[in-house]
């Protein structure tokens, strides 16, 4: 089991008696360390895909139609989570849906937001589509990690470009997020 401390005063979670800045997550691959050998840049043949990130309390950029089993290789093997749909333990090829929480002890929480995903049924298709247009029409509120699942071309609104985008993703002229 792990140690888990929490200090107001500068914002920092121990734990096992390493200091983490609570936008960092312990263990996640995008922040252990890494030997950096400079080279000459080459161009991406791939899309680039934004890594999941920390914003407040919510973990973003997670793709739709995310398993559990896919979700935990983005996570060192040594840091021990959970994520949870209310008191339902998520696992094996349960789907990762927008408003389940990832959770580390019972200190470090964070709400997930997978892209596209405003229903919080972990996809995003014509369901999402129609809760996004609902939204922009005034017909329809939308909070918290909903609203930013909704935010689908990630530039801090929810307008007509990201009900586009979804509906790019539904009908798969694109891939991912």
């Amino acid at each position: 089991t792990e140690a888990v401390v929490e200090t107001a005063e500068d914002n920092q979670t121990e734990i096992n008696g390493d200091n983490f800045n609570k936008n960092h997550i312990p263990g996640f691959k995008q922040y252990v360390l890494q030997t950096y050998t400079p080279i000459t840049p080459v161009l991406a043949i791939e899309k680039y895909i934004e890594p999941i990130t920390i914003d407040e309390n919510y973990m973003k950029n997670i793709q739709p139609n995310t398993t559990y089993n896919d979700f935990i290789k983005e996570f060192s093997s040594d840091i021990v989570f959970t994520v949870k749909e209310g008191e339902k333990i998520i696992s094996g090829t349960d789907i990762i849906k927008t408003g389940q929480t990832y959770m580390i002890g019972d200190v470090l929480a964070y709400t997930l937001v997978v892209t596209g995903d405003v229903n919080g049924d972990g996809r995003a298709n014509i369901n999402d589509i129609l809760d996004i247009n609902m939204y922009r029409l005034n017909k329809k509120q939308l909070a918290g990690a909903y609203l930013k699942s909704a935010d689908a071309n990630k530039d801090g609104q929810t307008d007509i470009k990201d009900l586009l985008q979804v509906n790019q993703y539904r009908l798969e002229k694109i891939n991912e997020f």
